[in-house]
């Protein structure tokens, strides 16, 4: 089969640079081409996450399949009737579409509800989850991504916000100035050990110029969102479905609502912003401050200074410090465990080593908050599961910095 990959102009240079760094062979097709409406008669096979324009009608030969892009949290087709200019071509397309696959019965709820497709809908329906999501658990290439980039060490954060409005082109420029506003405080606040990434729909995310942050860049353009969301140790979102594709107990997410009254006034959603097990924060510093929640006030962590490493390296010496970044590693991994396990910082196995990582925000060597179970460090005696719960993050430390 040969495959064509719909584009627009702003997106072609990046779709191109991403399929050349994954070997992937297909054709270019521009949205607006007289070429793209002849390939849309004559495809065998039409493949969509949104929908096709109104002047398709799928010929009878033709597989027709529809994936949508994500579990909604808005509100859709008839259910949010004053932004419904599309409710009629959207249901038009499912109406064409031999499958239809939702990842979740909420999903096809919604659909089938507000889309009015309950009694007429033809296709056949698929109930899994979305192939992209397998990226999310694929540990090897986020290895492979964080050694190529050089990340090693670094807390990744992914920023991938909802698009906002309904006008285009003036939407884009309003949230440019809203959003270029917010990253300048938000630069200011990070670390050097702190990297804000930013994957923005195509029409905000092409005008902003990121060259003058320190510690804000866009999404690698090779590399697939999902391939690279799955490297990132956090997500900053808002009203966006990718939280619910990131989320698994490991993963922490933050909702930067900083327009939260105004936007669910414009916009309803299917339930409460509220009953998300996520925090909810609506300015820069509540954001930074959440970010750094597992955090402590950390200094030396490069164990060999990095003066005398890069003196070094002239004379052909080098050195990764392998030992520091297991101990960072696992530190980690015991600070996440009480965030995530609130009730285990008063277990009467582990709920000192909680106290000491509170008390000792400074010290980033997991021996400093051990001893309250030195029994298991000396012998290896594993008394119940709460401690087993400590030596898994010691175990994992361990396998992130070394394999």
């Amino acid at each position: 089969h040969k495959i064509y990959w719909v584009t627009v102009e702003d997106t072609l240079s990046s779709a191109k640079s991403r399929f050349a760094a994954y070997g992937y062979e297909v054709e270019f097709v521009d949205r607006c081409s007289i070429r793209y409406g002849e390939l849309l008669a004559s495809a065998k096979y039409l493949v969509t996450d949104n929908s096709f324009p109104p002047f398709i009608s799928k010929r009878e030969e033709q597989v027709y399949l529809n994936t949508w892009h994500g579990t909604p949290l808005k509100t859709l087709g008839k259910s949010d009737i004053k932004n419904a200019t599309s409710l009629a071509n959207i249901q038009k397309n499912y109406l064409m579409a031999d499958y239809a696959l939702f990842p979740n019965e909420l999903t096809r709820q919604v659909f089938m509800k507000d889309y009015m497709l309950e009694y007429v809908f033809q296709g056949n329906l698929l109930m899994c989850d979305y192939p992209r999501n397998c990226a999310l658990f694929d540990d090897r290439i986020q290895k492979e991504i964080r050694k190529t980039l050089k990340l090693q060490g670094k807390q990744l954060i992914a920023y991938m916000p909802t698009w906002r409005g309904s006008n285009r082109t003036a939407d884009a420029q309003i949230q440019k100035e809203i959003l270029c506003r917010y990253f300048d405080e938000i630069d200011r606040q990070l670390t050097d050990d702190q990297i804000f990434y930013v994957n923005l729909h195509f029409l905000v995310g092409n005008i902003i110029d990121y060259s003058h942050y320190q510690h804000i860049r866009p999404f690698p353009a090779a590399y697939e969102t999902y391939d690279f969301l799955g490297v990132c140790d956090l997500l900053v979102t808002d009203y966006s479905s990718v939280f619910f594709d990131y989320a698994r107990p490991d993963r922490r997410i933050i909702l930067f609502a900083y327009d939260l009254e105004e936007y669910m006034r414009e916009r309803g959603t299917y339930f409460s912003i509220y009953d998300l097990p996520f925090p909810i924060v609506k300015t820069t510093k509540e954001l930074v401050d959440e970010i750094n929640a597992l955090g402590g006030e950390l200094t030396n962590t490069y164990g060999i200074a990095v003066e005398e490493l890069q003196a070094a390296i002239p004379c052909g010496i080098n050195k990764i410090n392998v030992d520091t970044d297991i101990r960072l590693a696992v530190t980690r991994n015991m600070k996440e465990l009480f965030v995530k396990y609130p009730e285990l910082r008063t277990s009467a196995s582990i709920g000192e080593i909680y106290e000491l990582l509170e008390a000792k925000k400074s010290q980033f060597d997991p021996r400093v908050f051990l001893p309250p179970i030195m029994d298991t460090v000396m012998k290896g005696t594993i008394p119940d599961d709460d401690v087993a719960a400590i030596v898994n993050c010691v175990e994992r430390g361990v396998k992130e910095v070394v394999g």
